[in-house]
């Protein structure tokens, strides 16, 4: 029997690109999975389209605030990365 370690990875409770209300807020829950207290490095594509907020950890899940600060019709990524690995997109959030 082979000892495979799984590589560590983060999964999004939200994975749809949605919209956001100019002003309003939206609350991420990212759970690392094989992380070993590991934690994600929270950030979007443009920082003057969503402001982000680390929130609290509780276990192995992560819970991030974005605020929508950009103009209607701007849109950006949300992504998580772990030490040593590339970063991984999650969705997309549009300004409505």
């Amino acid at each position: 029997a082979q000892n495979v370690l799984a590589q560590a990875s983060v999964y999004s409770d939200t994975t749809v690109s949605f919209s956001l209300k100019r002003g309003s807020a939206y609350c991420f829950k990212m759970t690392v999975v094989n992380g070993n207290g590991v934690a994600p490095s929270f950030t979007v594509g443009n920082g003057s389209v969503l402001k982000t907020q680390f929130v609290a950890q509780i276990g192995n899940d992560y819970y991030y605030r974005v605020y929508a600060v950009g103009t209607p019709g701007q849109s950006t990524g949300v992504y998580t990365t772990l030490p040593g690995q590339n970063a991984q997109q999650h969705c997309s959030v549009t300004i409505a």
